[in-house]
Formats: structure tokens, sequence, C-alpha cells
């Protein structure tokens, strides 16, 4: 079996494929463009069927359903559930919740279409090429609207008097895009510089590189700042014990980082960021007394962010459901009693979704995390396509394993960092390609021994 797979695989795998190739990065490109943008909401779905069609010849159905799919659907349509629980569509709210938390449906989406990609298509390569250079286009564009002469792109500035917001409208989505890109592609570099395939360089990498990185730190926010220091240590890390002698490189690169962030943190006012403070302190607070009227199944999607909200009581301390609500088409952060979000990721799981759904999402996220592990772990013993295919498979780990750290230290004062799907999109590219290529890689080690069972 496994000899036919390869041979298989041989004539029509990594190699390159022309013309092919360039429509899919063409298609590649016109996906993280989109989602680097929130002009034109209808061309993040438009930009995914593109991908889909593009790469339709190599598209596989699995012949079992895997344990993300299930879960995946299962979140799905237990957040599509409590929409219609907690009655939005009777105040005609529900159009505005595809703006808000409900999109993270349109993640489990993306992950499901790349899981079904197959494993050998060259891919990779072009999808962080495309990355870098949408986000270079949109960083040079804020850039020169934020030093030389401010642009608009139809009634949205891509800069403010004091940050750079690219397409995004606001400073922190763009900070969460940039950031994403960015650690990203210092992944994608890692893994060159520890000598595995694919290759990912190409001339003006470092240059792109450092222009988002620039305009990431120009977005001035704290959040995704501290949040990218404990993903630099880890990369530090693995560069010195790989090569002890880059230390101090790793070093200054780090100081001037850093001094980067720090400069660019402090240039904001610090009125701003006293009232910051004790606006997020206001909200976690209203959002801890709302998440114990209804731990199990939260007060619903978007309902904090509404204004003149009313709880059905059910069960009394353990579940509520939404009577009465508006959405806040103007939000007022000022005003932490509606229209604001909860300010941390961690407790606006819980409060949408309640614990049954945050269990949900720590099942996804763990089982994600055991395939990065096992394709770090697993020994290959048969060169060629099987061994490139582990080799992409670490990619995504450490892909996954530095946005996952950014995401994580970030979401403690920023909101939708769980929930994108602006932030998290090529987190669930990542997972849905290390579906495929674990899939790949334990069919492989079945074939070569019959009475291994995986992990």
């Amino acid at each position: 079996m496994l000899h036919q797979m390869s041979g298989h695989i041989s004539e029509t795998g990594f190699r390159r494929r022309g013309w092919l190739d360039v429509v899919r990065g063409v298609a590649l490109f016109v996906f993280a463009f989109a989602h680097l943008q929130d002009l034109v909401p209808a061309l993040l779905p438009a930009s995914l069927i593109l991908v889909a069609v593009v790469y339709l010849p190599d598209l596989q159905f699995y012949k079992r359903i895997n344990v993300e799919l299930v879960l995946s659907s299962c979140f799905a349509a237990y957040i599509l559930a409590l929409i219609f629980v907690n009655g939005y569509f009777a105040d005609g709210t529900a159009v505005d919740l595809v703006k808000k938390s409900p999109r993270l449906v349109y993640v489990f989406g993306v992950a499901a279409l790349f899981a079904c990609i197959r494993p050998t298509v060259r891919l990779e390569p072009l999808l962080v090429r495309s990355m870098l250079l949408a986000s270079g286009i949109i960083s040079i564009a804020s850039l020169y609207s934020f030093f030389v002469n401010r642009v608009a792109v139809g009634d949205t500035y891509l800069t403010s008097g004091e940050f750079i917001i690219g397409l995004m409208g606001a400073k922190n989505p763009a900070a969460a895009c940039f950031a994403t890109v960015f650690v990203f592609a210092v992944a994608a570099w890692l893994h060159d510089f520890e000598g595995n395939l694919p290759k990912f360089r190409f001339r003006g990498f470092l240059l792109l590189l450092g222009i988002t990185f620039l305009a990431f730190a120009l977005c001035k926010s704290r959040g995704w700042l501290v949040g990218v220091v404990p993903m630099f240590a880890i990369v530090a890390v693995r560069i010195v014990v790989r090569a002890p002698r880059r230390l101090g490189t790793i070093a200054l690169v780090t100081a001037v980082v850093v001094a980067g962030g720090v400069a660019a943190t402090l240039a904001r006012s610090s009125s701003q960021a006293e009232n910051n403070v004790s606006i997020r302190k206001r909200l976690w607070v209203r959002a801890a007394n709302l998440i114990s009227q209804s731990p199990i199944i939260g007060i619903g999607p978007g309902t904090f962010e509404q204004q003149h909200v009313r709880m059905h009581v059910i069960v009394p301390n353990i579940v509520s459901l939404r009577r009465s609500g508006h959405d806040v088409k103007s939000p007022e952060f000022d005003d932490p009693n509606g229209g604001a979000h909860p300010h941390n990721s961690y407790l606006q799981t819980v409060l949408e979704f309640g614990f049954v759904g945050a269990a949900f999402y720590a099942a996804l996220a763990a089982q994600i995390a055991c395939r990065a592990v096992y394709a770090v772990r697993i020994r290959t013993h048969s060169p060629g396509v099987v061994d490139v295919v582990r080799q992409h498979a670490i990619f995504h780990s450490t892909a996954i394993m530095l946005v996952s750290v950014v995401l994580m230290v970030a979401g403690v004062s920023e909101g939708y960092t769980f929930i994108g799907p602006m932030q998290i999109v090529y987190f669930g590219v990542s997972a849905g390609r290390l579906v495929a290529m674990t899939e790949f890689l334990r069919a492989a080690e079945k074939s070569r021994n019959p009475t291994s069972h995986g992990v």
C-alpha cells in the first residue's frame, strides 16, 4: 500500500507544476489579502471558495470521520443552537452576529477545506509568500499614510493620527492581523534555519518580514506586543540550541525588537493608558458577574456587546437565557454597561459559550496539539515523500505552537483573540494541513508496521 502511495505521489507530489502553481499562488494571495481587510466582508468566503476551486483536482475525502471534524461540527451546531435558543431573530440582531462570535464557524470551514487538500500538494511555500506579500503591500501603504500623506480607501483611513490601522478600521484588529502574519512567517524562517523542508525564504523575505513588524509595532497595541515577547523567547532558545555562535546576534535582534515595541508603546499618552486599564477592570468585573448568572451555556454570542440586556433565569446561577437586548452600532468603550467587548478572550469565551462551549474549544485545541506532538516525535524509516510530508507537518507544528503562545498571552487583555476569524484564520489553515499530513503519516506507519495503531 505504501509503495503504491509513494509511487503515485512521486509523479504528482511536491514538484513544481508550472502554470497551476501560479494560479494557486494568486488564489492564496487573494485569500491572504482578504483576511487583512474589513472593507468587503464578502471577500472572505469568496476567497476561500477560490482556493477550493483551484485545488479541486487535489481534494481528498476521508473514509472515516476524524475527531477534529466531530468536535468542530458539534461546536458549530452548539453556537448556532445558542443563537436560536436565545431568540436573536426576535429583535433582528442575528445578522449583526455574523460579524462577531459566530464567525468562529467560518474558521472551522477554513480548517476543513485545508484538511481535504492532499498533504503532498505544494502549498506551504505559496501560502507563506502570499501572506508576506499581502501584509507587505498593506504595511507599505499604511506606513506611507502614517509618515507621508494620509491615505483613505473609501471611508476607511489606513492610519489615524496615532496608529497604523491598515484596512481593518481599528488598531487592535490590525495589530492582530499583522502579528499573526508576522509570527507565521517567523515560524517559516525558523523552519528554514533548522534545515527542514520546504524552503520558504525568497528574495525580499526578511525585508517584508521587517516591514510587517514595523507596521505591527506602530499599531501600538500593548496586548499583542506583549504576546509576541514569549514567542521571540522560544525562537531565540531554539536558534541558540542549534547554533550557539548566534547568541550575540539573537541578543542584538531581541534588544532591537523589544526597544521598538517599548518605544511604540510609550508613544501612547499616559492618560489614555490609564483610562484603558480602568475600563478593562470594570469590563472584567461585569463579565465575571454575567458569567455567574449562566455559567453552563453562557449568556449567548454577542450579548455582552448589547445594551438593555435582560436575562431569563432557568436555573438560578446555572442557566439563563437572553430575553432582550439590542446591538450597539457605535460602541462606547467608556460605558462598560454596554457596547464594549470584555477585553479578555478567556472571559469572553466562557461568557458567550459557557463552560460547555469552552470544553468543546479546549478539546479541539488539545486534539490539534496531540497531532502536533505526533508530527514532531514520529521518525520515518521511508526516505522520500513520507519524510518530506513529516517535515511539512513539523513546520505546521511550529507555526501552531508560536501562534498559540501569542494568542494565549494577548488573550489576557484583548478580545476576539480565540474567535477571529482574522486573528486565527492561519491557525485554522495550519490545523487543517496538520490533520491531512498526520493522517498520511499514520497510514504510512500502519502500512510499514500493521500492528501499530498510531497516536
